[in-house]
């Protein structure tokens, strides 16, 4: 089997392992997605710096990345895979919280507040 077919056979495995679609894939590694696919069909070789790139968009490093399939690295990169899905949440969280700040300021400068009738607790 060829080096290309293997690199590409490695590249989809782990771009499935990721849940990342073809597209995301080369967003991420600054790469075309038809180039991708033609890299995942062992139709295109890749130099070390494209190989980096794609590495790099898992956040492994070449050498993680190349490593043969074994527990070890299964672990490694399922421990990878949860750790960037739970930073993406950190961000969604961030987002969200920032909406609301903004919107509780407007809320406050617009006296918005104010409007509402209080209750008084019966004594």
């Amino acid at each position: 089997m060829s080096s290309s077919i293997l690199f590409g056979t490695r590249v989809r495995q782990i771009r499935k392992q990721f849940n990342l679609s073809q597209a995301r894939l080369a967003e991420k590694a600054g790469l075309s997605p038809k180039y991708i696919s033609e890299i995942e069909l062992g139709k295109k070789g890749v130099s070390l710096e494209t190989a980096d790139k794609i590495a790099a968009a898992f956040d492994l490093s070449l050498s993680d990345f190349l490593k043969e399939h074994t527990a070890e690295s299964s672990d490694y990169i399922a421990v990878r895979q949860k750790y960037n899905a739970l930073i993406e949440s950190v961000g969604e969280l961030e987002k969200t919280v920032s909406h609301l700040q903004k919107t509780a300021q407007e809320l406050l400068k617009s006296n918005w507040f104010s409007s509402i009738p209080t209750r008084h607790p019966k004594n």
